[in-house]
């Protein structure tokens, strides 16, 4: 995947092809949880007597093993393909290099032409599958890419926050908070230029102009969703393509721990997990700082086996049921992420999110400017600050009044309903069981 290639021709016209269902392919980029679960769960969400659906994913460390992932596998056809590794991508967001580069891309575009003339699809929905910015259009195939409103282009908070990188930290301690923010700021259109080179070399060696900066290119689409809420990320002046679903949650189908009804009632209870993208080596600081505030930690490890250093009063699994669990809890504590941030909002319950790449400060920016969160940076995350910033969304009841608020907006929106119209309408009369064309 390193060696670049010359590019591959799009897949030839096939002739017409009379199919009952309309075939939809989805792809789920495994390089955190996030990027696969989320179409998952939408084309989990999918008539299969409507539609033949198909999902690609690689097989790697974060989904092999995982048979709570594809517990509706029978509904859909599975189909292996390549990914950088998340060890790979998580040192990129951690410094802030460059996700992938062009030799990367261009190898999952030449993937992306092979499946496309194997599976034949007459629609694409992708996460983070940013090589579908170049084989989708060339293969004339509709596609619609899942994102979040706080990367979109038309975002209300117009600027970066100062990024985790420990060259912004230094600089921070050297010049102060303000004075970075400030070259951040003039510094950030050749940054988002930079992180979007590889896609626009790309498109430009296949003929196809250049998206624009990083937003532009992240959210690319015949139809962008994202998956938030307009009242928590709202955005200004958007195309009629880019459209709110609301939140994708998903808990994963697993056992319930021994110990799920047996914490104690009279105390409070947090739900941890700091997920597959998260800094796992601040949990036993988070887990020292509910122990002195007499809160019972309910932990999901990611998967990860747990720590004999962790708090003998902690209840911990691998996995627990997300949206369940946060229901059950007073507060939640992530690394940020919309994923468990959402399961929390909707459940009613503030959230303290410890941040430390750019996707989950921009989440939690927007959460803490909501009041319905505190964001706090992985760099700050001392036992003093996680015990203080507990503590505040505990005693002050307009976080919880902030976060209940919100559970209202989640419990009116119905993401795959709304996906579901967008299907419809990209398929048209297809959708509806008619004949359906070849992948050009």
């Amino acid at each position: 995947m390193n060696r670049e290639r010359e590019p591959e021709a799009a897949p030839a016209l096939r002739a017409v092809e009379t199919r009952v269902r309309p075939r939809i392919l989805f792809f789920g980029e495994a390089v955190t949880l996030a990027h696969v679960t989320r179409p998952l769960a939408l084309a989990n969400g999918l008539d299969s007597d409507s539609y033949d659906v198909h999902f690609a994913f690689a097989e790697n460390e974060l989904t092999r093993d995982r048979d709570f992932l594809f517990d509706h596998g029978d509904r859909w056809t599975r189909w292996p393909i390549s990914s950088i590794g998340p060890g790979r991508f998580l040192r990129a967001t951690a410094s802030g290099a460059r996700l992938y580069d062009r030799a990367s891309l261009a190898a999952y575009v030449e993937e992306d032409f092979r499946l496309f003339e194997r599976i034949r699809p007459d629609l694409v929905v992708g996460d983070l599958r940013l090589s579908l910015c170049v084989s989708a259009p060339l293969s004339r195939v509709p596609y619609v890419a899942i994102n979040n409103a706080y990367w979109s282009p038309f975002g209300v908070l117009k600027k970066m926050p100062v990024p985790e990188f420990p060259m912004a930290r230094l600089m921070m301690r050297w010049l102060g908070a303000s004075t970075v923010a400030r070259l951040l700021a003039r510094a950030e259109p050749a940054i988002l230029a930079h992180h979007a080179a590889p896609l626009n070399q790309l498109r430009r060696r296949y003929g196809l102009p250049p998206l624009g900066l990083f937003r532009e290119a992240y959210t690319f689409g015949d139809v962008s969703v994202y998956a938030d809420l307009p009242e928590l990320v709202p955005t200004e002046n958007r195309p009629a393509h880019h459209r709110y679903i609301g939140p994708v949650l998903w808990s994963p189908s697993v056992k319930l721990p021994a110990w799920w009804e047996q914490w104690p009632s009279q105390k409070p209870r947090a739900y941890v997990s700091l997920g597959s993208s998260g800094r796992s080596d601040l949990l036993a600081s988070v887990l020292d700082a509910l122990e002195e505030l007499e809160i019972t930690p309910l932990v999901s490890t990611a998967g990860a086996p747990p720590s004999s250093s962790l708090s003998s009063r902690a209840l911990v699994a691998p996995y627990l049921p997300g949206e369940e669990t946060a229901r059950r809890c007073d507060v939640v504590i992530c690394n940020g992420g919309s994923p468990t941030v959402y399961q929390a909002l909707q459940a009613g319950v503030p959230v303290l999110g410890i941040a430390s790449n750019m996707d989950q400060l921009l989440s939690m920016t927007y959460t803490q400017r909501s009041g319905a969160g505190r964001l706090l940076r992985a760099g700050d995350a001392t036992p003093d600050q996680i015990r203080e910033n507990v503590r505040q969304l505990l005693s002050q009841d307009s976080w919880r009044r902030a976060a209940q608020r919100l559970a209202v907006s989640f419990s009116s929106c119905d993401a795959h309903s709304l996906f579901r119209e967008i299907v419809e309408e990209l398929l048209g009369s297809r959708a509806r069981g008619t004949t359906a064309r070849g992948t050009a």
